[in-house]
């Protein structure tokens, strides 16, 4: 899912701030181009967006995926409607 919203996106100018300094153009550059492997448990990991399909993409994944990821980190924890 990540790599079809990257593919969506448009390089920032180069007249963007965080492509004229030295110290964050590559880091930058980076988030737009497409990920040859999943992301490590320790990566930075943005949920890019270029539209509200995306947006809806995103907010779907995330509720699907935020009860087994609260039962891993907080296994107490429980969610019971009551």
């Amino acid at each position: 899912m990540q790599n079809r919203v990257i593919s969506k996106l448009e390089k920032p100018a180069p007249s963007h701030p965080l492509i004229r300094d030295p110290g964050l153009r590559a880091w930058y550059l980076a988030k737009f181009e497409l990920l040859e492997a999943a992301p490590s448990s320790q990566t930075d990991f943005w949920l890019r967006y270029r539209d509200e399909d995306d947006v809806r993409r995103w907010a779907q994944f995330v509720k699907a995926a935020l009860p087994d990821i609260l039962g891993k980190l907080a296994p107490d924890l429980t969610l019971n409607a009551e």
